[in-house]
């Protein structure tokens, strides 16, 4: 049931409760244990609302600094490059300049 804690056991806690804090003071006990138990689990789902917040961040700037690559840096700036140079020129030239790719060489070794 609750931690290997079966129905007998938890009959016998029961009892033994019972016997020692008496039939007066028991629901009280019961009442102010239960408020407990709410506010242990009122602040653990606050702290795991704030730990999948933080998670969530940690993901984005992870895969924002996987996609910072030496080709992908390259084709932002040759692509940003190709973009200025060709907005002064005729519309079919503009077109070919925008359609061409140019391909950086990466060497592994060099880095």
């Amino acid at each position: 049931m609750f931690f290997g804690i079966g129905l007998p056991e938890l009959l016998v806690l029961a009892l033994l409760a019972l016997i020692v804090f008496g039939p007066e003071r028991l629901p009280d006990i019961s009442v102010k244990a239960a408020r407990g138990i709410k506010s242990l689990r009122h602040q653990a789902s606050k702290a795991m609302a704030g730990l999948n917040v933080e998670s969530s961040a940690v993901t984005k700037t992870i895969s924002d600094l996987q996609s910072f690559t030496p080709r992908a840096i390259l084709a932002d700036v040759v692509s940003g490059v190709v973009s200025e140079s060709a907005s002064g020129l005729p519309p079919q030239v503009r077109t070919v300049a925008a359609s061409t790719s140019v391909r950086a060489v990466f060497d592994p070794d060099a880095t």
